[in-house]
């Protein structure tokens, strides 16, 4: 499932307010077994208990701006260093991402602005503290540097993200599909495909590195004609001998 304009201002809005803060994630054993999320006070139920106390970061809402406007998987988060990121400020402002492949494909990825203002803000934080003519390393991930791992840092982005969806209502969508961080990358392609001026399906796959068919099959299935309504009651301007 991939989040509405409304829906994806509310994902950030909340992991903003969240973030810096504790939630405990506790797991109700009744009939359903149902696990949630809650911040640390709350008494706890007879059949609750504990599960973890998880650490909302400032990592999470950049995560979610990034991704919505880069068209990365979580997997190209996962694995993303400085080395990967070019920032180019000429006619037009935007990141050039030379990732590792993914899923077959070796494209370089060109951002939205909004990529470029995530990134130094990331940058900046790291910057903080460290002594004058301090670099950080080309080999140093972007997100989570300093997780215990690569697979440590996913989890704790994942589940910060779970906390963010169940504090919004945001888990499922209207048509009940389930929402994970890849629906991140799924709204960004879709707001390419709505708000997007003429652009082609083709230029969009490779930047995007999937293929216009994977587009088309399952990127764009959501994609309705009243969400066009202003293409398709378009016209172009008469020729002159017209």
């Amino acid at each position: 499932g991939w989040f509405t304009v409304g829906e994806y201002h509310e994902l950030n809005k909340t992991a903003k307010q969240l973030a810096g803060k504790k939630v405990e994630w506790r797991a109700h054993n009744g009939k359903t077994g149902e696990s949630y999320f809650c911040f640390p006070g709350g008494k706890l139920h007879p059949k609750d208990r504990l599960i973890k106390t998880v650490e909302m970061t400032k990592d999470l809402p950049d995560l979610i701006v990034f991704m919505v406007n880069s068209y990365v998987r979580p997997t190209d988060i996962k694995n993303m260093q400085h080395r990967h990121v070019d920032v180019i400020k000429k006619e037009w402002t935007y990141l050039r991402l030379t990732l590792p492949p993914s899923k077959g494909h070796s494209y370089p990825i060109t951002t939205m602005p909004w990529a470029v203002r995530v990134y130094e803000r990331i940058c900046e934080r790291r910057m903080e503290g460290m002594p004058e003519g301090y670099q950080i390393p080309i080999d140093e991930y972007v997100f989570m540097p300093k997780a215990a791992s690569r697979d440590d840092a996913m989890k704790k982005l994942q589940r910060q993200f779970e906390v963010v969806m169940e504090m919004t209502k945001l888990r499922t969508s209207n048509s009940g599909e389930t929402r994970t961080l890849y629906s991140l990358r799924h709204s960004s392609i879709m707001f390419r495909l709505l708000y997007g001026r003429a652009i082609d399906t083709l230029t969009l796959s490779r930047n995007a590195r999937t293929s216009p068919e994977m587009i088309d099959r399952f990127y764009a299935a959501p994609l309705q004609g009243e969400m066009k309504v202003g293409e398709l009651q378009s016209k172009r301007r008469p020729r002159p001998w017209e």
